[in-house]
């Protein structure tokens, strides 16, 4: 078993290109996925400007991984209503999902999914509810569960970006492998549009060394 750690942020177009390369290693039974949010976007409304580039970035993700931006989140971002955005609370849930039943990458995925692909709100705490209560949890449990991660939440994010800056890191996605051997990146960018070979590379990390 070897840990491989995510630093990802819930709102990052790049992590959610790198889905199919992320859920490679979370189906992988010898590696801990061993997840770090970053809170990239804390509750603020996004500009004109600033939606016009993430459009414009998007339709890069897309021709670089193959991963879809839904016709409802398009229409939302290049409209003139506001959106707010926020990195904490939806890294909040997924944090509180890991903590109820280890679903945390799915609970990511699900968020991932409401946002780029159907346009939804995911600042608003019953839409994280509904999603939580579609892996499971009990609704009167999550509610609970979130209100205690309210301060908890923060020191998982600094505690994000001392290891960061222990490891040199610069962005979202990025995938460390911890081992024997030390710390090493893993080139996910070589593989965005390469699941297949990503997978080759993940199935030598354990292959016995020859002599």
């Amino acid at each position: 078993m070897v840990n491989i750690h995510y630093f990802y942020d819930p709102m990052c177009g790049w992590c959610y290109g790198a889905t199919s390369l992320t859920e490679i290693l979370a189906k992988n039974d010898n590696i801990e996925l061993v997840m770090h949010p970053g809170g990239m976007i804390d509750n603020k409304p996004l500009s004109s400007e600033f939606k016009a580039r993430v459009l414009v970035q998007d339709q890069h993700i897309a021709s670089m991984t193959g991963q879809s931006f839904g016709h409802a989140y398009k229409k939302r971002i290049s409209e003139n209503s506001p959106v707010v955005l926020d990195s904490i609370v939806t890294a909040q849930a997924i944090h509180v999902m890991q903590k109820i039943n280890g679903r945390g990458f799915e609970m990511l995925k699900a968020i991932q999914h409401a946002h780029y692909e159907n346009g939804i709100d995911t600042t608003k705490h019953e839409v994280l509810t509904n999603l939580a209560t579609g892996l499971n949890v009990d609704a009167t449990q999550w509610i609970k569960e979130m209100e205690q991660a309210k301060n908890d939440i923060k020191s998982v994010i600094r505690e994000t970006h001392l290891l960061m800056d222990k490891w040199h890191i610069q962005g979202f996605p990025t995938f460390i492998l911890v081992d024997e051997n030390g710390v090493r990146l893993l080139p996910h960018a070589e593989y965005y549009s390469n699941s297949v070979g990503w997978e080759k590379l993940i199935s030598r990390l354990f292959e016995a060394p020859t002599r």
